[in-house]
């Protein structure tokens, strides 16, 4: 793959979910934004070194003539890049990309971005999992049904990544609950280890749920059957449904989300 890109520019595809992923690892290569960009160097008097070339989502019309043009040929990337090239380069760039411009959603960034598409459709019911311990290359390797539509998307914890800083992070300052809250998600339910008085990130991490909304639960059998008892109350007239579950990743939740 990137011994033809030694040879000769090429031609690829990237999801807008992964590209900012695979951006850190193709950064040491020139990526022209159009046809015209990649011209307008190559065609200079003076001359500019360019290195590895590749076009990344180009329109149809310009990949044509790079193609039918210049014999550039089409190399297909996976889905996403070896975690090895990842933490290779990461390093490097970590602090880029905590404060420039990066298609990579950032950790801090999380909770707007779900008001912002929450507040765009607006459905009935709205659930966030956390499952703490994993990484993205962990929740990757999961299967869903084709009916889900589900979409991987890579997010850089952009600050300390010990549990009690990364939840809060994840959480919001405003929290989640209370952006949501604004769209009309009044019935909040939430599953934790621990109760509030017990515990102080998940007095944090659940601040604005009412007690009588809030569940201690040990298993996800438990999460799922509270729900099912619930359900009857959550199709109330004018009120949406917020529901905010905390988990341990290794106590292998998983496989039964997922069924």
């Amino acid at each position: 793959m990137f011994s033809l890109l030694q040879k000769i520019p090429c031609i690829t595809d990237l999801s807008e979910e992964t590209q900012g992923l695979w951006e850190i690892c193709l950064a040491d290569i020139w990526r022209p934004t159009s046809l015209a960009e990649w011209k307008s160097v190559v065609d200079s008097p003076m001359e500019v070194p360019v290195g590895q070339t590749l076009f990344v989502n180009l329109p149809e019309d310009q990949r044509k003539e790079l193609a039918e043009t210049f014999g550039f040929p089409t190399i297909e990337l996976p889905a996403f890049p070896p975690v090895e090239w990842v933490n290779q380069k990461l390093p490097d760039l970590f602090q880029t990309l905590c404060t420039g411009e990066s298609k990579l959603l950032r950790q801090s960034e999380v909770a707007q971005v779900i008001t912002d598409r929450v507040g765009y459709a607006l459905p009935e019911l709205v659930v966030l999992l956390v499952l703490d311990g994993l990484s993205f290359y962990d929740v990757g390797r999961w299967t869903f049904p084709a009916s889900w539509r589900v979409k991987c998307e890579p997010c850089l914890v952009d600050g300390l990544s010990v549990t009690t800083s990364g939840m809060c992070r994840l959480i919001g300052l405003p929290c989640l609950t209370h952006r949501l809250f604004g769209l009309g998600y009044k019935q909040r339910l939430g599953f934790s280890y621990w109760e509030r008085s017990q515990n102080r990130l998940t007095d944090e991490l659940f601040a604005e749920f009412p007690p009588t909304q809030l569940f201690r639960v040990t298993t996800f059998e438990e999460v799922l059957h509270k729900l099912q008892a619930l359900a009857p109350n959550s199709g109330e007239s004018g009120c949406r449904t917020f529901i905010q579950i905390v988990r341990t990743g290794l106590d292998g939740d998983c496989p039964l989300a997922c069924r």
